[in-house]
């Protein structure tokens, strides 16, 4: 790890030099110390080690719960994904880029008169199936509805069984037991890429599962419908790639830290 790369993270996250000395417990001179030496410098292994470990890494948890989150109140949906591509191999879903509504708290805000949409909460506490307490990884090489965008550059807008029948799907089924309704009903994978020289390579994944209505209510596909319509709308697919996008950003410079990218 290079100063520039430090600094680098430093701006785009809007840290100062006090922050990063109070986050890694460390005295403001050391870190006004890597503030002045040579951008291109190698820092010493020590200092990148406790740097991410004390301060990337927590920081680039805290963007994936931030930007799940943001994803679901700009298309609520009963799943929200994050996933992120490590060293152009394998894909990765930490618990903090997995967001399951949580139906019985948006219940409560309805009977109370609050509005359901202002629900930040990222998992139903009752069911332990709506809580991902490790990560989920799967290589970007065995094709999946989850690295299919990714390996093909295609966002993947599909309603009913148009899923189960995708031929990048490895089961012809939509039954999960992690929906409330056990059935996926719809999905919206939007990819992210980023250009290191050697053409455009994947970033990112973000998921939108089983879009809900205005009263938070998973919207069901129609059944013998042949069309199979996608549920998510066109303007759900723009909204969802440029929030990819966007997120890639911040993950990006993340990942190039934590040396995954």
């Amino acid at each position: 790890m290079k100063y520039l790369d430090y600094l680098r993270f430093r701006e785009t996250f809007g840290l100062e030099p006090a922050d990063v000395a109070r986050e890694l417990h460390l005295d403001e001179a050391t870190v006004d110390g890597w503030e002045r030496c040579d951008p291109e410098q190698e820092m010493p292994e020590e200092c990148a080690k406790r740097l991410r470990s004390g301060l990337v890494d927590p920081v680039f948890k805290k963007t994936l719960i931030k930007d799940c989150d943001e994803a679901f109140l700009l298309i609520p949906s009963e799943t929200i994904g994050i996933w992120v591509v490590s060293r152009g191999r394998e894909c990765i879903l930490l618990p903090e880029a997995s967001r399951v509504h949580d139906f019985a708290y948006c219940a409560e805000l309805s009977r109370s008169g609050a509005r359901p949409a202002g629900d930040i909460h990222r998992f139903d506490e009752d069911r332990k199936l709506n809580r991902r307490s490790s990560e989920v990884t799967t290589l970007l090489m065995d094709e999946s509805l989850t690295t299919y965008p990714l390996n093909t550059g295609y966002l993947l807008n599909l309603g009913g069984d148009a899923i189960s029948e995708h031929k990048a799907k490895k089961y012809p089924t939509r039954t999960n037991n992690l929906f409330r309704g056990g059935v996926c009903e719809s999905m919206l994978h939007a990819p992210a890429f980023a250009d290191r020289g050697n053409g455009p390579q994947p970033v990112l994944l973000l998921s939108f599962e089983n879009k809900l209505d205005g009263n938070h209510q998973v919207i069901l596909s129609v059944e013998g419908d042949k069309r199979k319509d996608p549920i998510y709308s066109g303007q759900d697919q723009q909204a969802a790639q440029q929030k990819a996008d966007d997120f890639k950003v911040k993950v990006l410079e993340c990942m190039t830290m934590l040396d995954m990218f």
